[in-house]
């Protein structure tokens, strides 16, 4: 099957897996969007493979990027902490003693 050479705004945001408004959004945004082909003044048009380029760039633009250490050592800690190999904050700070019941009021008795 052949790829059409100009696409819709509704074609070319179904391409980009967006909706419309943040497909506008991202034209009005980014300053390398693929241009529109005019054919009418109200007949706007984009090229397949601009906007294809387009997902290219955004894609090496989004490389993986290495952790923060910050976020590392949390996530490590969280991890440990769900196996039991560390005690959760409120036992850290000696708060188990200040934990106490619930007083349940007597149950009413019943007159006949």
């Amino acid at each position: 099957m052949n790829k059409p050479i100009l696409v819709t705004a509704a074609d070319a945001s179904a391409l980009l897996s967006v909706g419309e408004t943040r497909f506008y959004q991202l034209r009005a945004e980014r300053a390398d969007f693929p241009t529109p082909v005019m054919l009418g003044p109200r007949c706007i048009r984009y090229r397949t493979a601009d906007i294809e380029a387009f997902v290219e760039r955004l894609a090496s633009e989004s490389a993986p990027q290495p952790e923060p250490v910050q976020l590392a050592a949390g996530r490590s800690r969280g991890q440990a902490r769900r196996k039991g190999r560390l005690p959760f904050p409120a036992q850290d700070m000696g708060c188990e003693d200040d934990v106490r019941p619930i007083p349940t009021p007597a149950p009413a008795e019943v007159s006949a």
